[in-house]
């Protein structure tokens, strides 16, 4: 495959040959982190995914120059990812035996805390557009839908669909973080 199609088809606005690239792409470079990183499906996917939008987003910013490299780029920002990701979740694993060693609180006090962060959330949701909600709720309704299922339930292509998701993740993510060290 020429990886230099999607640099041309992103420079071209060509919306359609995006998302027909990205379908291709996308399965060759979770293969790629499979193969080369070890990574779990679920988490070369979501790799690929975050990959794939930066490096659409950097060259609708004119910050990449030459399109025969995008393959190159595209590799090495899928395993970046990876590793940021592992990086996190071993950073999430240390926390996790830290408190298993010191005294556990009560069972009580843990659905205290998980309620609250439920209360949060909500909240949180309540605070988006009603467009963002109404997508978001879609989203957490039907968990296993794919990005073409979504983009035809919104009338959106499927690089949009990606785009909204991670966009509508972030403002929670923010407000949440936000809601929770007040």
């Amino acid at each position: 495959m020429d990886y230099s199609e999607l640099y041309f088809a992103v420079t071209n606005n060509d919306e359609r040959r995006i998302n027909q690239l990205i379908d291709a792409l996308t399965p060759v470079l979770v293969m790629y982190l499979k193969a080369t990183m070890q990574a779990e499906s679920a988490d070369a996917k979501d790799c690929v995914q975050v990959a794939l939008i930066r490096t659409i987003k950097k060259i609708r910013e004119n910050k990449i120059h030459k399109p025969g490299k995008l393959y190159y780029y595209l590799t090495s920002a899928c395993r970046n990812q990876y590793l940021r990701m592992s990086e996190d979740s071993t950073i999430e694993f240390s926390d996790k035996m830290e408190t298993y060693y010191a005294v556990q609180p009560a069972r009580q006090m843990d659905q205290l805390v998980d309620s609250e962060r439920v209360e949060i959330l909500k909240n949180c949701l309540e605070h988006l557009s009603d467009d963002h909600r109404l997508f978001i709720d879609y989203c957490l309704r039907f968990p296993e839908a794919e990005a073409k299922d979504i983009a035809i339930e919104f009338d959106i292509t499927p690089s949009n669909v990606w785009t909204r998701k991670h966009r509508i993740i972030k403002l929670l993510h923010n407000c949440f973080k936000k809601k929770s060290d007040q």
